[in-house]
């Protein structure tokens, strides 16, 4: 919404809930976007679902829609009719937890975009945090409410300090509605003293950079941390990391990049470091160095066996840049079923996100059961140009792993969820690795 009200795209409030094409749209969290307005042509390229072109040679990005960037349902409305439009623009609701009651617990909504930063905040201000890893039913100050896996706890207990003043404040700077829990047990579900309450810890994160390394992708996951989390992440050249003593981070983030025969002492100072505990994240051409390091448990095909699948007889030296165009992927949106009992898909309320893809790497399902988080639909792709040879190999191939390796754990994704630190909807896979991948149990 911030980004159309920069743009001067109006966008109205709704009355009544709605149903369109069978999906419920609340008042609530709704807004109606009418075309009849001076913006209408950039409203109309945001909302794309194009997937064939003209000219299907692009120069990175073949789709810009904004929906899919965020992971917001959306339809397109043939009528105002079917609703109750307000006559008032939508605005921010304000929230205010100035003023906070001596209960028991404190939840923080982890569907919530700002959950992130506000969690990040107050581990950093030495307040405990656990995070549910089942749904729970409790009662609250708002009545008894259904609290959705990957709910944040501020347990009352477990605090020192003048804490509560401490989280009114972090909970207003990041506009956070905390939800007042007025008892440790539960109706139904787990309790709040549950096993099943993770102990978050402050991440300490590396991003590997330097040569070799995919340095757009690399400041696209410094920017997001910087920028959409509040810390900065240490940034060491690959090249120095064997010098380096790992066991000061808790996560090691590896962009895509190039890897070779000289990086296998790499390899094996990462396989130590996981074993002891480490959370190791590899995303595109680093996911499928890891799994053939042996890391991460998923076969693989790499871009040079895809463009392999082209036919390139009889095609004179003219038909070139075509066939090159034909075998890439140019910056499309893939729709992934995703696996929403998994610790990485906490927050997540679809069964179906939208990925950037601009690369044609790929993993294949794996042996070991409970690891695919996510994995491309039948057909999968929803806006943006893709030849159809790739798209076929695409669809049902699998999108990101994460399983256990020691005590640590180790995931892979073949593709970049921070592209241009715009696609907040994939971009919540990275953070939930971030602060709850030690939750995953197999």
């Amino acid at each position: 919404m911030a980004l159309l009200q920069q743009h001067n795209i109006q966008a109205y409030a709704i009355n009544k809930d709605a149903k369109i094409d069978k999906h419920q749209f609340t008042a609530e969290n709704s807004v109606y976007i009418p075309l009849q307005q001076p913006q209408a042509r950039l409203i109309r390229s945001i909302f794309s679902e194009a997937t064939s072109f003209n000219d299907n040679t692009f120069y990175d990005v073949s789709s810009w829609n904004l929906a899919m960037a965020f992971n917001l349902e959306y339809r397109a409305v043939k009528s105002q009719r079917s609703l109750n439009v307000s006559n008032n623009l939508w605005q921010r609701k304000v929230t205010n937890n100035n003023t906070l009651d001596d209960v028991y617990s404190y939840a923080i909504d982890w569907r919530d975009s700002s959950a992130a930063p506000a969690v990040y905040e107050l581990l950093s201000k030495n307040i405990k945090v656990r995070s549910a890893m089942k749904p729970l039913y409790i009662s609250t100050k708002q009545g008894d409410q259904q609290l959705a896996a990957g709910t944040m706890l501020i347990h009352a207990g477990l605090q020192q300090g003048d804490w509560r003043k401490t989280l009114a404040a972090v909970a207003d700077k990041h506009g956070i509605e905390l939800i007042q829990i007025t008892t440790g047990l539960s109706a139904k579900g787990i309790d709040l003293g549950s096993r099943s309450m993770l102990n978050v810890e402050l991440p300490e994160v590396l991003v590997i950079g330097g040569n070799g390394m995919n340095l757009y992708e690399v400041g696209e996951t410094w920017y997001a941390l910087d920028r959409h989390v509040g810390f900065s992440p240490t940034i060491i050249d690959k090249r120095k990391i064997i010098a380096t003593d790992l066991s000061r981070y808790t996560h090691i983030i590896l962009a895509d990049g190039s890897f070779s025969k000289s990086d296998d002492n790499l390899a094996k100072q990462l396989k130590g470091w996981v074993q002891s505990g480490g959370v190791l994240w590899g995303q595109k051409r680093a996911a499928l160095w890891l799994s053939q390091q042996k890391l991460l448990s998923a076969e693989h095909i790499n871009a040079k066996d895809m463009r392999k699948r082209f036919k390139s007889e009889g095609l004179s030296y003219n038909d070139k840049e075509a066939l090159q165009g034909r075998q890439r992927v140019a910056g499309a949106y893939f729709a992934a079923d995703i696996d929403l009992g998994h610790p990485l898909s906490f927050g997540i309320s679809n069964a179906t996100m939208p990925l950037f893809k601009n690369s044609i790497d790929l993993l294949l399902e794996p042996e070991k059961p409970f690891t695919v988080v996510a994995k491309y639909t039948k057909e999968p792709l929803i806006s943006g140009y893709a030849d159809q040879v790739n798209v076929e190999k695409i669809a049902e191939a699998t999108a990101l792993v994460a399983h256990r390796f020691g005590r640590g754990v180790v995931i892979g994704m073949t593709d970049n969820p921070n592209f241009r630190a715009i696609n907040y909807g994939s971009q919540r896979l990275l953070f939930n690795a971030l602060f709850i991948a030690k939750g995953i149990s197999y």
